[in-house]
């Protein structure tokens, strides 16, 4: 279990640094878009979400970030799809529009309340969750995408990670 924990911190600091150190590739055009067609596939088997974590990992000006986000972006980013809702912030602030994958789970606000985190690129991976950024658990937990009994230890992690 300590080694556990141990490699979980290592894996959030290193996250944390290379995201403070670098300027990330994003999909779309900025941290706060979400892909608009999550599962949309490509001739080479990979999802949306499979290039949106990928260029999240990579630098701004890299091959990879304009290739991928030459490849991806048209269909992932700009498809047309109904819209639904924007989340909002407490103060009533638009946190971007969320079109991912809605769950039937009650709501969890990784920040406890309705706020926004401070550090949405920042990543976390919670066991029987999954690794996202902190703006991904966000928007995954006001969306039912959380299992409630991970709701408390994913708030508690958030708090540190997530700003």
């Amino acid at each position: 279990m300590k080694n556990i924990s141990i490699a979980l911190l290592i894996s959030i600091v290193v996250a944390l640094i290379s995201s403070a150190s670098a300027a990330q590739c994003f999909l779309c055009s900025s941290a706060s878009q979400l892909p608009v067609r999550w599962d949309y596939t490509f001739s080479n088997g990979k999802k949306c979400r499979d290039y949106y974590v990928a260029l999240s990992k990579v630098q701004i000006g890299s091959s990879t970030c304009t290739n991928g986000r030459s490849l991806a972006r048209a269909a992932c980013c700009n498809a047309a799809t109904p819209s639904r809702p924007s989340a909002t912030t407490s103060t009533g602030s638009s946190t971007g529009t969320y079109n991912g994958p809605r769950g039937n789970e009650p709501v969890c606000n990784i920040c406890r309340t309705t706020e926004y985190p401070g550090l949405p690129s920042a990543m976390m991976i919670i066991r029987y969750v999954g690794g996202f950024t902190c703006s991904e658990f966000y928007h995954r937990g006001r969306n039912g995408m959380i299992p409630d009994y991970m709701c408390g230890p994913t708030q508690d992690f958030a708090q540190t990670v997530c700003g």
